[in-house]
């Protein structure tokens, strides 16, 4: 969509509609590992985590809990809250393109 101001210069809107998609933490931790040039198994071993959770997480088939967090942020010096927003708005998003529309219509406002 665009849009011509008053001084005849052009700027870009972006449609009301147009969502990015908010991609699964894992694919974060994914490509850290991958910067590092460390396997799944390797980064495992160092975050005494086990092997199947980190896969998990890095197939985005699970989720980021507390525990993880902290064994990610301790990895990546970094805080773990960081990886707790990302699966917080990982969730909000896949939950508001789920049912948001409907809790909406639900919901009465105070």
């Amino acid at each position: 969509m665009t849009h011509i101001d008053d001084d005849g210069g052009e700027d870009l809107e972006m449609p009301t509609d147009f969502i990015i998609p908010t991609p699964h933490p894992g694919v974060t931790v994914a490509a850290e590992l991958a910067a590092r040039k460390l396997s799944v198994s390797r980064a495992s071993l160092m975050m005494r985590m086990p092997q199947s959770r980190l896969a998990r997480i890095v197939a985005c088939e699970r989720s980021i809990t507390a525990e993880s967090a902290l064994r990610l942020g301790a990895f990546f010096k970094v805080s773990p809250q960081f990886f707790m927003n990302l699966q917080t708005q990982y969730d909000l998003a896949t939950e508001s393109a789920a049912h948001g529309a409907q809790i909406l219509a639900e919901v009465q406002a105070v």
